[in-house]
């Protein structure tokens, strides 16, 4: 049984990951920053409401609700 490919970012040509989207990728950079994600990935998911809401607009912002 062979592994399938992982998903290369367009963006950045970095493979596709949570981390990489929601810590590095240069096409959610602009509203990471502006919602005031921190930089770190587990900071992210760590179970806090109000950074719960900014991931979530996030995604929303990002079209990437509409993905996963």
């Amino acid at each position: 049984m062979s592994k399938k490919e992982q998903p290369i970012c367009t963006s950045c040509d970095s493979v596709t990951t949570v981390k990489h989207l929601l810590t590095e990728c240069l096409l959610t950079k602009d509203a990471r920053d502006k919602l005031m994600l921190p930089n770190n990935l587990c900071e992210i998911l760590a179970p806090n409401t109000e950074r719960t809401s900014s991931l979530l607009e996030l995604l929303k912002e990002t079209n990437l609700l509409q993905k996963i």
